[in-house]
Parts: C-alpha cells; sequence; structure tokens
C-alpha cells in the first residue's frame, strides 16, 4: 500500500471534511449577503434599488427549500440508488427478450 494514498476510511473523512467546509463556507456567504442587502435597505438612496433584488433573492430561495423538504416528505432521499439498479434490470430484460427475438 503506498502510504501517501489515504485508506478507504481516511478519504471518506476528507470527503466528509470537504463537504462541511464547503457547506459552512457557503452559508457563512448567504448569511454575508443578505446581512450586505440588510444594511443597504437602510441607506435612503439606494432602498428601492435594492429591494428588487433582495426579494427575488428571498422567492428563489424559498422555493427551492420548499422543493428540498417537499421532496424529503415524499421519500426521494429514502431510497437514492434504487432507480440506478431498476434501470438497469430493465435493460437486461430487453437484451432477453431481444435475444430471444420477441420485441420488446
Amino acid at each position: 500500500m503506498n502510504p501517501h494514498t489515504p485508506s478507504g476510511g481516511g478519504r471518506r473523512a476528507a470527503y466528509i471534511w470537504i463537504m462541511l467546509v464547503g457547506t459552512m463556507l457557503g452559508g457563512v456567504a448567504f448569511v454575508f449577503k443578505i446581512v450586505e442587502f440588510l444594511h443597504a435597505l437602510e441607506s435612503p438612496e439606494s432602498s428601492g434599488f435594492v429591494m428588487v433584488p433582495v426579494t427575488a433573492y428571498f422567492v428563489v430561495a424559498a422555493g427551492w427549500t420548499c422543493l428540498l423538504v417537499w421532496s424529503y416528505l415524499h421519500g426521494d432521499f429514502a431510497r437514492i440508488e434504487e432507480p440506478k439498479y431498476r434501470m438497469l434490470e430493465r435493460e437486461f430484460e430487453y437484451e432477453r427478450l431481444e435475444e430471444a427475438g420477441i420485441e420488446p
């Protein structure tokens, strides 16, 4: 085994760490942008200019959040690998029917 190659457990921990750090940085950037928008709203010369992007930002974020919650509540994340296996099973079935001379 190469000493410079991380083991399976170490590689998984590294992926998890990278995902957590990336998510945290994205969250910090999101909060920073919202605070920046809110401070711009306090400014009398740019309040009208800022209101449209802030509203659009919140509507889009709320829409994606609603889709995520709806998808989670309907179990779309429960068996995430299942469609892949169903597709492969159908492909094997089509090949078997084709070899038998039956139109699928």
